[in-house]
């Protein structure tokens, strides 16, 4: 039943400040098995991890290879492991059902056991960011180009707002808003 899920996904995915190494493992299991489930588990032979993209507050990026598909690998940062899991889990809960053509399309986790980690992995934008652009663009950029990438975000943001419950963004900034060269507009987490 849907009560049933919600507490199955709240113990999975809860964030627990005092949370200890057992109760991690156990976390780690039940989240395996909700992988396998949902077809959201990526074994760790089927992920390579090539270069180091980028890094900040939560972590870092890096560019990899999931079944020859380009990817982004996002390796949580904290000072230990029930940190690390735990940064990523109302991410991994709220990404594993979304699908938009402007949203970075969610592959899965990779469970690292006897490292007790978890990596994210997801779709590989190559662009650069709204922020990125603005700065190199002498002026404004053209206001055809400006319209899309609005309207781009909007429609995501109305798909996101639209769930239920509706998803907000929090971090919404030039930064964070990716722009492929083609010109479309994706949404990281």
């Amino acid at each position: 039943t849907p009560t049933e899920k919600t507490g199955i996904s709240t113990l999975i995915f809860d964030s627990r400040n005092d949370a200890d190494l057992e109760i991690l493992a156990g976390q780690l299991q039940a989240m395996e098995l909700m992988a396998k489930e949902e077809h959201w588990l990526i074994e760790p032979d089927q992920l390579e991890c090539l270069v180091k993209i980028g890094s900040g507050s939560f972590g870092t990026v890096v560019s990899g290879e999931y079944l020859g598909a380009e990817v982004a690998i996002k390796v949580p940062l904290g000072e230990s492991s029930c940190q690390r899991v735990q940064s990523l889990g109302n991410e991994i809960r709220v990404l594993r059902r979304l699908r938009h053509p402007n949203i970075v399309a969610f592959f899965g986790v990779c469970i690292i056991h006897n490292e007790m980690e978890v990596l994210l992995v997801e779709e590989l934008i190559r662009g650069r960011s709204i922020g990125e652009i603005c700065k190199v663009t002498p002026g404004k950029p053209p206001a055809a180009f400006r319209h899309q990438l609005l309207l781009g975000i909007c429609k995501a943001l109305l798909y996101l707002h639209s769930q239920h419950p509706p998803i907000v963004h929090g971090d919404l900034k030039p930064d964070n808003v990716l722009v492929k060269a083609a010109g479309s507009v994706f949404l990281p987490e």
